[in-house]
């Protein structure tokens, strides 16, 4: 599966650690991590204490949205 990332999520992806490559085709085994990872720092950076989600976490929103399509 190949998924567009803007740059703006590309930065934040690379900033969580994923060392593979965002440009070709993704397996279900990249899937599964993007969706782990993505999802462990969104719960780390992305939820303020009043449980607002900042801006990290609907950058990681837009992530796990299309990686789950």
């Amino acid at each position: 599966m190949k998924i567009k990332f803007t740059e703006e999520q590309t930065t934040l992806l690379k900033k969580m650690g994923i060392t593979f490559s965002l440009q070709g085709n993704l397996d279900n085994d990249h899937l599964m991590e993007l969706d782990m990872v993505v999802t462990d720092y969104m719960i780390e950076y992305g939820i303020e204490e009043d449980e607002t989600v900042n801006e990290v976490g609907k950058l990681c929103e837009q992530i796990l949205e299309k990686i789950n399509e």
